[in-house]
């Protein structure tokens, strides 16, 4: 028992007490930080608003730009890592883009892995963030490369597939495919890299005609109707 007397020690002031005081701080800071440091680690990654529109990265900008090689310098733009498709209109015979041609563009579409990247807000049901996969698109056009808002409401597909890889050939080689195929030549082709059943596949088609084939990822071997099923998203 402490008697609080004149020249008495005080229990507040003996070297133990202030020891374990000073302990029972350190833990508790300590324990602070790792319960908002866990906090940051479960939270979801959200949405924020896309990058300004940008020429860094293009191959041939700003005359003709490579479309194909320049997959890396869009990637940058988004932060969904998966290619999901590709779609490329009015590209010349070379292979190669000219920024403000008409009819000319392109258009990237990228997503994540189920429950990964930004997620939706959705009023702490989280348990739900597993169905979603998100999509965002990056398009090529006269300014540059320009990424759209993106889009964390996108709900997974019903069948999980493996995403594209980056594309081994592309427009100059598929142009080749096409005029053997009497393709007309007065007319923009449209060219399509998606999954397709059999994998990774490349539409060709003259829109507004019924001109239209699809090839394997190699840009040359043909595919049946049913193994070119597939679209991008």
């Amino acid at each position: 028992m402490w008697i609080s007397i004149a020249g008495a020690e005080r229990p507040w002031r003996t070297p133990d007490f202030l020891r374990g005081a000073w302990l029972l701080g350190v833990v508790f800071v300590l324990s602070l930080g790792l319960s908002r440091f866990s906090r940051h680690l479960t939270e979801p990654e959200y949405s924020g608003p896309p990058p300004p529109p940008t020429t860094a990265g293009l191959q041939g900008w700003p005359s003709q730009v490579d479309p194909v090689r320049s997959i890396a310098a869009v990637r940058r733009l988004s932060r969904r890592p998966e290619l999901r498709g590709l779609v490329l209109d009015a590209v010349g015979r070379d292979g190669l883009f000219a920024p403000g041609q008409a009819n000319a563009g392109a258009r990237y579409v990228f997503q994540s892995m189920s429950g990964m990247g930004p997620q939706p807000r959705l009023d702490g049901d989280q348990l739900r963030r597993s169905s979603f996969c998100g999509l965002q698109v990056v398009r090529l056009r006269y300014e540059g490369l320009v990424a759209e808002p993106d889009r964390p409401y996108t709900h997974c597909a019903k069948a999980m597939v493996e995403p594209l890889p980056d594309p081994v050939c592309g427009p100059r080689e598929l142009w080749n495919e096409a005029l053997l195929r009497a393709a007309p030549t007065d007319r923009a082709l449209r060219f399509e890299y998606y999954r397709s059943r059999v994998g990774p596949a490349w539409r060709v088609s003259v829109p507004s005609t019924r001109f239209q084939f699809e090839v394997y990822g190699d840009c040359h071997t043909e595919l049946s109707q049913t193994d070119g099923y597939g679209r991008v998203p």
